[in-house]
């Protein structure tokens, strides 16, 4: 299911809600409803928000789950409860934070390539703790916006950022929890926008505290928290979740990951988080920030020059990156087939702003467009010859054909 947060004006109560089709389905009214014309009660106990739902989460949530199958089949927003519709259209409410007013909002730093590209622009190495400990900060848990709100500007910055992330909503609350038992802590997954300051974030952190003046003004959340059971086909034989991460901004399509490429898994997370700390109901966990999911990512530092779809290479989710206007040809191929090595196919690649060739997985080329920061395009060229069998190790063989330094060098050398 997919639960949510509403109002109908920015001075209204709060309400309780969860998506059916093209609409909200109000939960207190539906309860009502059956009350009135189904002569059952029981659902009068469920609590009327989210945040209170979730201190009793199993229980809850399996009386939820009746309450959606209890819903008429047809024209649902023709009936009523205690006077007023049991559901509105979608796009005539408007759609809070999932939990509005949690009691804490943790911050994870869990996506390598983030962590990487983020510590090159200060100057900085990857640090060997941070792949053993899941890291986090505090943000600021009254600064919540839902989906489609605005934020205020904050004051004495020039250098506003996105920050592309997920995040899960704590379920029934608990300490000392371990990473084997997690999973029964999640009541459900959201999105997430952390809004960074970035020029306030760089003063503060020179003196080795925070994020905090950088970060705590704004946090976006929602529009829904989806419930595990609606994702249990998007994990892998490897516990690992696959859900494409998009941003755009003005309708160009900037940031594009996976949440695939967690090095920390949110099990792991909550395990740190809970150590000698209580989770309470509502508490929500973000990941950081997804590769590519910022613009300080996407600078020309880390991108070889202009941010467009076509000039960011990611490395079939190795949280790795290859500027391929610096790079030599052996890099290029050293770094593509460690990549390849863990997929069995050319097409396991994956470019957030790349245009991998071609085609099937029985492709056998592999055509990469960058630019430099003079802005003249360039291109890599890469043979993928694929190998016999298909076994998990990348059997295949790879070669450069070219590197050429310009688009009309490429499109005189009549490779392909």
């Amino acid at each position: 299911m997919k639960f949510v947060t509403y109002t109908l004006d920015n001075n209204a109560r709060p309400r309780f809600g969860f998506k059916k089709d093209n609409y909200i389905v109000d939960v207190i009214r539906t309860a009502i409803w059956n009350n009135e014309n189904n002569q059952d009660p029981s659902f009068l106990e469920i609590p009327s928000t989210l945040k209170k739902a979730l201190e009793n989460w199993d229980t809850h949530f399996s009386k939820l789950k009746e309450l959606d199958l209890s819903l008429p089949a047809m024209n649902i927003q023709s009936h009523s409860g205690g006077g007023a519709p049991i559901a509105l259209l979608e796009t005539d409410v408007q759609l809070l934070a999932p939990v509005p007013n949690p009691q804490s909002f943790r911050d994870f730093y869990a996506f390598e390539q983030h962590v990487r590209s983020a510590r090159k622009l200060r100057g900085l190495e990857m640090h060997p703790d941070w792949f053993k400990i899941a890291i986090f900060y505090f943000s600021n848990p009254a600064a919540l916006y839902g989906h489609g709100e605005g934020i205020p500007y904050p004051k004495g910055t020039e250098e506003l950022d996105f920050e592309l992330e997920f995040a899960v909503i704590i379920a029934n609350g608990g300490s000392d929890i371990s990473s084997e038992d997690a999973d029964q802590y999640i009541a459900g997954y959201t999105i997430c926008n952390d809004w960074s300051a970035r020029d306030l974030q760089r003063e503060e952190m020179a003196m080795s505290l925070g994020p905090a003046k950088g970060k705590d003004f704004a946090s976006s959340f929602g529009p829904y928290m989806v419930t595990p059971d609606e994702l249990e086909d998007a994990w892998d034989e490897k516990g690992r979740i696959h859900l494409r991460m998009t941003c755009h901004v003005n309708g160009a399509l900037i940031s594009d990951g996976n949440t695939n490429d967690l090095y920390h898994p949110f099990t792991k997370m909550i395990e740190r988080a809970s150590m000698n700390a209580k989770l309470l109901p509502g508490d929500y966990l973000g990941s950081g920030t997804v590769g590519t999911g910022c613009i300080l990512e996407l600078r020309p530092e880390n991108t070889s020059g202009v941010v467009e779809f076509q000039d960011y290479f990611d490395l079939g989710g190795t949280g790795n990156s290859i500027d391929l206007s610096t790079a030599s040809s052996s890099e290029i191929l050293s770094a593509i087939e460690e990549a390849l090595e863990s997929r069995d196919s050319a097409t396991g690649l994956t470019g957030s702003s790349t245009q991998v060739a071609a085609g099937a997985a029985n492709s056998d080329a592999l055509l990469i467009f960058y630019e430099f920061q003079s802005s003249s395009s360039g291109a890599a060229i890469i043979r993928y010859q694929e190998g016999s069998s298909k076994d998990d190790d990348f059997n295949g063989e790879l070669s450069i054909v070219g590197i050429f330094e310009n688009v009309s060098d490429f499109e005189q050398a009549n490779v392909i």
